[in-house]
């Protein structure tokens, strides 16, 4: 008995040890899937839908095989997105070695120039100094006509030529500019739906509580999105996506951010106080709700989207992370409330 009741305790043991582990497994999960790296805007939400499917699989079915598959093939997602990432960083770094490159081409080119017409200045020194030895003044004065002819024709080409190289350093500098600020719109906007992406909305939040002034944010979430998506197959969930993204970007001024948060949950950062800002929560989630049509296997098809919202007003002290729990809470408050009624 005592032996049984041993192993019955160290079964209960393990037991509870599994539980745990895959608690803190299933956690782990979760905060990568929050976590991924923004860089490639498509592979990093690829990630991210991976890591939080296996976060729901191992809930619904906690079993060593299950786990020993999860390993496996998240494994294999990180390191394909490693090597894009690493791929993206040497592109980078091309890209601003060329540009130096062209500096200091540019700077070379116009030491060259310079060197040409000291050495151009020194010889008409040289020169001049001849001249103030000889005694016949009419010798002097066409020799110094000469001389300033010559000096005259090297001036106007170095002015000529300095003009041309600084011309096309700027033309080369504004090609390089454009190209950076292409790059730095792409790394700040969402591949699918083209609004800003999370790195942009967590930059703009922390100059908006750096900068001190009150704000309020607004989220934004897809109900039974997940079910969509199983049911019809990612790319009618991405169809969705786009279409709603027009839709909601439709809802808001200019002046005002708005961007994918992740997956199924979009943002907007706006200057009003919080009373307004559940104003506007309210109208956009009626606005944006509703029928939306795609296209499945070649076949039109109308989806009805029904769309929560939290909304939260910055307080002084208050951090992002902070700001972004308390808008989260009033979001799924809202959706269980809804889900009563």
């Amino acid at each position: 008995m005592i032996s049984l009741k041993k192993t019955l305790d160290e079964i209960e043991h393990h037991e509870r040890l599994f539980r745990a582990s895959l608690e803190a497994y299933r956690a782990t999960l979760a905060g990568l899937a929050r976590n991924v790296p923004p860089m490639l805007n498509e592979e990093a939400e690829t990630v991210r839908a991976r890591f939080t499917e296996w976060h729901k699989r191992l809930g619904d079915q906690p079993n060593v095989e299950t786990i020993q598959r999860s390993r496996h093939e998240l494994d294999q997602h990180l390191r394909d997105y490693k090597d894009r990432l690493q791929a993206v960083y040497v592109q980078q770094r091309r890209e601003v070695q060329e540009i130096l490159a062209t500096l200091a081409q540019a700077a070379s080119m116009l030491e060259r120039q310079n060197s040409t017409y000291s050495d151009n200045f020194r010889l008409f020194t040289r020169q001049l100094e001849t001249l103030s030895h000889l005694d016949n003044l009419a010798e002097i004065r066409r020799r110094l006509s000469i001389q300033i002819a010559q000096m005259t024709t090297t001036m106007e080409q170095a002015a000529r030529q300095h003009e041309e190289s600084l011309n096309q350093l700027r033309r080369e500098l504004q090609a390089f500019q454009s190209r950076l600020e292409q790059a730095e719109q792409l790394a700040a906007t969402d591949g699918l739906t083209g609004l800003a992406n999370r790195r942009e909305c967590e930059r703009r939040l922390r100059e908006r509580i750096s900068a001190g002034g009150p704000f309020s944010i607004l989220l934004l979430d897809l109900d039974q999105f997940k079910t969509l998506n199983d049911r019809y197959g990612h790319h009618v969930g991405d169809q969705v996506l786009v279409l709603f993204a027009h839709r909601l970007r439709e809802q808001f001024r200019q002046t005002d951010l708005v961007g994918r948060w992740g997956g199924d949950e979009f943002m907007a950062i706006l200057d009003c106080s919080l009373e307004q800002a559940r104003r506007k929560s309210a109208e956009v989630r009626e606005r944006v709700g509703g029928w939306y049509s795609v296209t499945v296997a070649g076949r039109p098809l109308r989806i009805l989207l029904r769309v929560s919202a939290g909304a939260a007003e910055h307080q002084p002290g208050e951090s992002l992370e902070e700001l972004y729990n308390r808008a989260d809470q009033d979001l799924y408050a809202n959706k269980a409330l809804r889900a009563a009624t």
